[in-house]
């Protein structure tokens, strides 16, 4: 099954007389691409739209003659061939730029004009005059004519400055708008080991809530999952509730795309696709894949236990229900509407577990604890290898290392007495002092560990799911029940 993503571009229309928005349907109809597209409200020149992609070149999902969903041409292809069939149109799709034409036109000069005095033969002849003449030109008159000492007219230098300092100049990269301040819920494939550290990087408490393979983030402020000290999830869903306009946003990121949602509306479909005669395939892929749909496709993905159909719905409806018709599409405790509409705390929400921020040492032991529990980057089945061996049994390890501790005073002491030559043994001393410290911090780090275990986590047998909400009082990660 071909995985298709949504792309989004704008074709400006540089002489709206010339190319009207009738005329850019009609070019996407002749190659029959599906997609969504209108006017921008707040630039009547500008058309944007938004078509799918797929494969490693980019193609834009086409409809063929026996009405398949084929890929088409490239996204190149595509703005190359939108940029020839126009007039004086730019075209910009996934960072491809085509701009318009220079040509400005011409005008004819009266002789009237030229007995005035304006155009003379010396200003007509200016740009054409020899090198001779232009090196007997006194100094400062280049400046007078509005040029610099090497030639350059000013009006030119400071266009290119401000082309140089301009965000369009080299590549075509836009800044992504900041994400507004208020409150939300996240949804990321981040290890339970990873929250301590995020709640001492925000200076917040965080609530976590284990939902299949991600993980429910809850806080007083935006919950976010990027830190420095914590690599980027490769899948993240964040919602935030503006604190001054209260408006919606959903944030998608996947894979180092990202997508973004305000319950605004979707863009109509392509004028094609509402023909009678068009196929239904073409009209439910872009009700599928483009506009709600293909955003709902990149919340749920393959990460989700939540059905594409119901979040697309969610995405379309009013903005003032936009939370609680999302969380209860993405199978979320109704809970969570309350705790970001400020209406109830965290340790409402059930099954929760709140992260405290605390200090360096406090917060690498908690990460620690959680790691040996299974519920970190490292594997579960070592992790449960390692609690079996040394945590489960702690009195096979003292066995172990008091054996070893024996065994490494013995081979010392045998270094330290001289032999019968008259010296000691180098490499005896070395080994026995290696085995008596391997010993000695054998049974420290396991004591360590066990504590820590105890303090953060609570018991992890093996036939008990890792990261299990058993009440310990005391511990900086405190289950619902015992908040």
């Amino acid at each position: 099954m071909t995985a298709w993503r949504p792309i989004t571009g704008t074709i400006t229309r540089l002489d709206p007389d010339l190319t009207s928005e009738q005329d850019i349907q009609r070019v996407f109809a002749s190659e029959y691409i599906i997609g969504r597209g209108s006017t921008n409200a707040l630039n009547p020149a500008q058309f944007d739209f938004e078509v799918a992609v797929a494969g490693r070149k980019l193609r834009v999902a086409t409809l063929d003659e026996s009405h398949e969903i084929i890929k088409g041409r490239s996204l190149e292809n595509l703005a190359g061939y939108v940029h020839e069939q126009l007039r004086k149109v730019e075209v910009s799709l996934n960072g491809t730029v085509l701009h318009g034409p220079l040509d400005i036109g011409a005008v004819d000069i009266d002789d009237d004009v030229i007995d005035d005095g304006v155009f003379t033969p010396d200003v007509l002849d200016e740009d054409v005059a020899s090198p001779e003449e232009k090196d007997a030109q006194p100094a400062g008159a280049a400046l007078s004519a509005g040029k610099d000492e090497n030639g350059t007219r000013a009006d030119d230098a400071r266009d290119d400055s401000e082309r140089a300092n301009s965000p369009q100049a080299g590549s075509e990269r836009v800044d992504i708008p900041a994400i507004p301040q208020g409150r939300g819920f996240a949804l990321a494939e981040i290890a339970t080991s990873e929250i301590p550290v995020l709640a001492t990087a925000q200076h917040q408490s965080i609530g976590a809530v284990k939902v299949g393979d991600v993980r429910l983030l809850l806080a007083d402020h935006v919950p976010y999952v990027e830190s420095w000290m914590v690599a980027e999830p490769p899948y993240t869903l964040l919602f935030v509730r503006s604190e001054q306009e209260g408006r919606p946003l959903l944030v998608v990121r996947r894979m180092g795309r990202e997508k973004r949602w305000d319950w605004s509306g979707e863009r109509p479909p392509f004028a094609w696709l509402a023909l009678p005669d068009t196929p239904a395939q073409a009209r439910d892929f872009a009700r599928d894949e483009l506009g709600a749909g293909g955003m709902a496709r990149a919340a749920v993905a393959d990460v989700l236990d939540a059905a594409f159909a119901t979040v697309r719905e969610a995405l379309l409806v009013p903005a003032s229900q936009a939370l609680p018709a999302l969380v209860s599409a993405l199978g979320l405790p109704s809970q969570v509407a309350s705790v970001v509409m400020g209406e109830a705390g965290i340790e409402t929400v059930p099954e929760v577990r709140i992260f405290q921020p605390q200090g360096a040492a406090t917060t690498f032991t908690e990460a620690l604890a959680w790691e040996v529990a299974g519920e970190g980057r490292v594997h579960s089945g070592l992790a449960g290898i390692y609690r079996s061996l040394y945590l489960e049994r702690p009195w096979l390890t003292s066995i172990v290392a008091a054996i070893q501790a024996s065994v490494g005073g013995a081979v010392l002491m045998s270094g330290m007495k001289k032999s019968l030559g008259g010296s000691r043994s180098p490499w005896k001393i070395v080994a026995g002092t290696v085995l008596v410290a391997n010993a000695i911090s054998r049974i420290a780090t396991t004591q360590y560990m066990a504590s820590a275990m105890q303090r953060f986590v609570g018991d992890v047998s093996a036939d008990e799911m890792p990261g299990a909400t058993a009440a310990h009082p005391g511990r900086s990660a405190v289950p619902a029940e015992a908040a």
